[in-house]
């Protein structure tokens, strides 16, 4: 089988060089590219690593890329575009050409690549990737205004570029990666001393310099999370338009044991350091502020209410689900295909109904649940809301594995399957980042809610 091909630029730097690692692992050939090809010595040894040296503001050096590039393939099933610097100091200090050069590179060199190396994306209907930044959405901080005014640039961009990609089957994915472990934080450490000594910001950037570094250093993590997500971004049937990768900050200060917290804390450890923030449909401030409260890196678990295990409180669960299956059937997912409680409003998640067979009965039994797509297959979860005892459709699916699904207007017979215990692990992330209630449910009860795998009948 062929191997998928990718670009990346940046690939001297940390997360480059583990973007890089991740693709090599998974089968992937990689066309490294960085200006400075002492960077990419360390990834010369591996013959699925093609050292490019190129530099993204240079129209030449960019044709020399693309010929190197185009004369082992003739298609690129990714780009990712890391290629990029910092840029720190006060916009009424900085000089002109620094300003210039950190829009450069950062705005320009990605849209100089992207629209170079397009034709041979478009042969493999492949995906480009933009590396944004936190920053990206975030109000600008002060002594932060060259590098958030490239990565505002970055978002308006690459949102315009997947509309109209859309156009030739070529998703474009923006990322937004807070802190991690790479010589970044050092860098904005340099540079907001270096800023210290021009005359109008030395006085309000000194407590900047001493304050705002080292406390992004404690909440950075490792490369890996980051190459993680965009990997998952590349090879995900459905992708979404923008993921949001925060550091998960350390507890601070000792905290008396109980069983309660100790529950809690299991479940913190399977829930995400990073979100994959939903897709954002339009630009705007309903996007910005969905992005914002998703991005916060650890779930907030919410207080479990009193009475959750009542009757009464069954008895509406059920009803509910049977009103949202009924306008599902009869509209063909027009109504009732979108959850928008909870932690899913206001934009809302995807629903799908699943059919199972009764074990007493024997009658078929649908209702609603939310779903995430991995590969082929479709993931389920038994969360019931955290009540104490398991679904009865999941009792049912242990009894009779086979069963239908229905998206929308799309059927399907599926053969479902409990997740293992890796396989919850590597799943149960995923799940908490596109539905963070998941991870509340998780400390109402004392099961562990099973995690569902439907995999389709050929």
């Amino acid at each position: 089988m062929t191997k998928k091909t990718a670009l990346v630029t940046g690939a001297g730097g940390g997360l480059g060089h583990a973007m890089v690692e991740r693709l090599v692992a998974n089968g992937w050939k990689v066309f490294a590219a960085d200006i400075n090809k002492d960077a990419l010595r360390s990834s010369m040894h591996d013959p699925d690593v093609l050292p490019v040296v190129v530099d993204v503001t240079d129209r030449e050096s960019i044709r020399s890329a693309y010929e190197a590039v185009s004369s082992n393939t003739d298609r690129l099933d990714a780009i990712v575009n890391f290629a990029g610097i910092m840029g720190i100091g006060s916009l009424t200090d900085i000089p002109e050409e620094r300003l210039a050069r950190i829009l450069d590179v950062n705005v320009m060199g990605t849209y100089r690549i992207n629209k170079k190396f397009l034709p041979l994306v478009q042969a493999a209907q492949g995906r480009i990737v933009n590396i944004s930044s936190e920053t990206g959405w975030q109000s600008a901080a002060p002594f932060n205004g060259p590098y958030a005014m490239s990565k505002y640039a970055i978002e308006a961009y690459s949102t315009a570029l997947r509309r109209e990609l859309a156009l030739l089957g070529i998703k474009v994915i923006t990322i937004q990666p807070g802190p991690f472990r790479t010589d970044m934080v050092a860098g904005i450490e340099r540079a907001f001393s270096q800023a210290e000594v021009r005359p109008r910001s030395s006085q309000a950037c000194s407590p900047l310099s001493r304050g705002s570094p080292p406390n992004k250093s404690t909440r950075r993590t490792t490369p890996d999370i980051l190459a993680q997500v965009i990997f998952t971004a590349l090879t995900a049937k459905r992708p979404k338009p923008v993921y949001s990768v925060k550091a998960r900050p350390a507890p601070i200060g000792p905290r008396k044991a109980t069983a309660a917290s100790h529950r809690s804390d299991l479940h913190q450890r399977h829930a995400p350091s990073l979100q994959e923030i939903a897709p954002c449909r339009l630009a705007g401030a309903g996007a910005r502020a969905r992005i914002k409260r998703m991005s916060t890196g650890v779930v907030k678990i919410k207080p479990k209410p009193d009475g959750l295990d009542k009757p009464y409180v069954v008895k509406i669960i059920k009803t509910m689900s049977a009103v949202n299956t009924a306008a599902y059937q009869w509209t063909g997912g027009l109504l009732g295909s979108t959850w928008r409680v909870g932690s899913a409003f206001p934009w809302g998640v995807p629903l799908l109904l699943l059919t199972t067979i009764g074990r007493k009965t024997g009658l078929p039994r649908t209702l609603p649940l939310l779903f995430i797509e991995e590969g082929d297959n479709i993931i389920v979860v038994g969360s019931r809301g955290g009540l104490p005892t398991e679904p009865l459709w999941y009792k049912n699916l242990v009894a009779k594995p086979e069963c239908e699904v229905q998206i929308k207007r799309r059927k399907l017979k599926v053969n479902a399957r409990t997740a293992s215990p890796q396989e919850r692990e590597a799943l149960w992330p995923k799940l908490v980042a596109h539905y963070p209630d998941f991870a509340t449910y998780a400390t109402w009860t004392e099961r562990v809610i099973p995690v569902v795998i439907l995999e389709p009948i050929a």
